[in-house]
């Protein structure tokens, strides 16, 4: 019902009062508004009564039930200023009235219900209920009616036009937590295990990575060192066999006939 009468309100408030700065639109459950400035958690300007809808074909109250509904009225508002919900709703029940000269024994009961929007404070819906209230002996005063303001609003029928049961009186608790079971803490303590476990797998898996790459760069670089070490090695011994023809320059076409050369000469000087 609160979802209908939402959708409801919008598709009025868009249709009725495009381009409008601020608009209110009422409905039997609920009502819609909306301002280009900040309204919340105030009840000043906005509780000022908008108006009134009786029911035109409706009586008017006795002057002796006129004071027992102000006082119905203003105990109702007292409960919605201090439920969170800012609402209260109730019957006042009547062993019978009189009007003009006349005595009616006929039970009279009179339904009523107040609002305010949740935002306000407990001290600023009691001001705004109890204005609507005091606002009612402008209005026709007829066995239904409803005093409107854009934070606020009462209502009273000679009819119930509300469900008790669907209006709860204190908040909702939060919701428990259930504690797991123990199959359920094993589980848990397995998952969280396993997920160790694999941790030190990747960890030990990286290390031994590490160390392989180590060990193979270490050994190239050995066996670099060894060749070159070698290659000198054997310079050395080839110099040595060529009697130092390192230091030794004579002029030709190119270097393998001069070493070729010298090799003649040192063996016929050692001859």
């Amino acid at each position: 019902m609160c979802q209908i009468c939402g959708a409801a309100s919008s598709a009025t408030i868009l249709k009725e009062c495009k381009y409008k700065k601020e608009a209110v639109v009422f409905y039997d459950n609920c009502w819609l508004r909306y301002a280009d400035y900040r309204f919340f958690d105030t009840a000043t300007a906005s509780s000022d009564p908008i108006g009134c809808l009786a029911n035109e074909h409706d009586v008017l109250i006795p002057t002796d039930l006129d004071n027992s509904l102000s006082a119905f009225l203003y105990n109702l508002s007292a409960t919605a200023a201090s439920d969170y919900l800012k609402f209260s709703s109730g019957v006042k029940h009547h062993t019978g009235y009189s009007v003009g000269n006349g005595n009616y024994t006929d039970p009279y009961d009179i339904y009523g219900l107040v609002q305010c929007t949740r935002d306000l404070s407990a001290r600023s819906c009691l001001s705004c209920l109890q204005g609507m209230i005091d606002f009612i002996p402008y209005c026709d005063k007829k066995e239904s009616n409803r005093v409107l303001s854009k934070s606020c609003m009462i209502r009273y029928e000679k009819y119930s036009f509300f469900n008790f049961s669907t209006f709860p009186r204190t908040p909702p608790s939060p919701p428990t937590m259930s504690a797991p079971s123990p199959r359920e803490e094993w589980i848990g303590m397995k998952k969280s295990d396993e997920r160790r476990d694999e941790r030190l797998s990747i960890i030990g898996i990286s290390i031994g990575v590490v160390i392989v790459v180590v060990i193979l760069f270490s050994l190239a670089v050995y066996y670099f060192y060894q060749r070159r070490t070698g290659e000198k090695e054997k310079e050395e011994v080839l110099l040595d066999q060529l009697g130092g023809i390192s230091l030794i320059t004579l002029n030709g076409n190119s270097e393998e006939p001069t070493l070729m050369f010298l090799s003649l000469v040192q063996q016929n000087m050692r001859n």
